[in-house]
């Protein structure tokens, strides 16, 4: 089983470094055809002038989240995929815990391993367009990768939870996208203390709200803010875990 969890997490790795290099091939080409057409005296090149902002990596790592939440949310659905031979994933001899621990933390090491890649592959694009200098790796930006990465573990983990059971819809996945932007946004209008507080209680297990809280420019020593969110993150998907192994160990019902 756990080979399984293996190959169906390289699967989905590989085409997606396909994709990466596929889109970096074309980004290759366009920026070789504009220099081509520049040297040719199409255009007249400007330099750089004045101040140039810095950006923080915990800001950017929020980008690499976002990516990574499509794969969390295919990684997600693990368990799910076993419904449809449960007596077989019942009978191996191991606790239901076990399972789950197993099919989970194959899962999170996939999904560390695709939030490399993608930091990766930004960072890549800073360099070949001279930008990295631009790029700054505050005190702020670890909690802000701590946080990004664990949204993506707090997404996979709530997922998990609505999809692990027998009662789960195929809308499950749809709506939980759905629910989580919605939530968010409602956030951000003015619609009366009820609501808003309401809103505000909703957004505490809400991965894309506290991905809003990373700064995107550099600003130094992190807020206490962001230290309590780059905590909190976890805690939700650790909660978010400990329901998907609850609905797991009564799924006969």
């Amino acid at each position: 089983m756990y080979y399984i969890e293996v190959l169906r997490t390289w699967r989905v790795l590989r085409r997606y470094l396909i994709v990466v290099a596929a889109l970096y091939l074309f980004a290759v080409v366009l920026y070789g055809l504009a220099v081509a057409y520049t040297m040719a005296g199409g255009v007249e090149h400007y330099g750089r002038s004045g101040n140039v902002a810095t950006y923080s990596a915990g800001g950017h790592a929020v980008l690499v989240a976002f990516i990574c939440l499509l794969f969390a949310s295919i990684s997600g659905s693990s368990l799910s995929r076993h419904l449809d031979h449960l007596d077989f994933a019942l009978t191996k001899p191991r606790s239901r815990a076990g399972f789950v621990a197993s099919v989970l933390g194959i899962d999170v090491l996939g999904l560390g391993v695709f939030f490399i890649t993608t930091t990766l592959a930004v960072l890549a694009l800073h360099i070949a367009f001279g930008e990295a200098h631009s790029l700054a790796f505050d005190a702020a930006s670890w909690f802000g990768i701590v946080l990004a990465f664990g949204s993506v573990l707090a997404w996979y983990a709530i997922v998990q939870a609505v999809s692990s059971g027998r009662d789960a819809s195929g809308w499950a996945l749809a709506g939980i996208w759905v629910a989580a932007l919605g939530i968010y946004f409602l956030s951000l209008a003015n619609l009366g203390p009820g609501l808003n507080a309401l809103i505000a209680v909703l957004n505490f297990v809400n991965p894309i709200a506290y991905l809003s809280t990373v700064p995107f420019y550099a600003s130094g020593a992190p807020s206490l803010s962001l230290a309590t969110h780059a905590v909190a993150i976890y805690v939700v998907a650790g909660l978010a875990a400990l329901a998907a192994l609850m609905r797991w160990q009564r799924v006969e019902t």
